[in-house]
């Protein structure tokens, strides 16, 4: 079986911050409450190392966001426009407790995922 080397690894991270960029939020049945493109500047990955992390930030000012229900949280690959294979799938947890969240007034959501990736032996 061949040795996957360091620089193997290295691209494998790049990959997924590059081409893991396209969320999608959903309410506690299961619709789509928010899709977020490639290039939306409410997510970011951050992190040079392992584990990296993938943060959306909204608030309740934006016009898509307010007086809509946020339960749950899919990443999917970019070139995946109509959502059908999430890559991470992670329910909204508030206070340690899944949770619904509906933003009105000047509230603020900040999800962030951590995500284990394969690490440079």
């Amino acid at each position: 079986m061949a040795e996957i080397l360091a620089a193997a690894y290295q691209d494998i991270r790049a990959y997924t911050v590059a081409n893991w960029t396209r969320v999608g939020l959903y309410d506690g049945a299961g619709s789509l409450s928010l899709a977020l493109a490639p290039g939306d500047a409410r997510m970011a990955w951050g992190g040079a190392g392992n584990p990296r992390t993938l943060t959306v930030s909204l608030t309740a000012v934006d016009a898509d966001t307010t007086g809509r229900t946020f339960a749950r949280i899919k990443v999917f690959k970019s070139s995946d426009a109509a959502r059908a294979t999430p890559f991470l799938d992670e329910s909204i947890v508030v206070a340690g407790v899944p949770s619904a969240v509906t933003l009105v007034g000047a509230d603020t959501l900040v999800v962030t995922l951590t995500v284990e990736l394969p690490d440079i032996p």
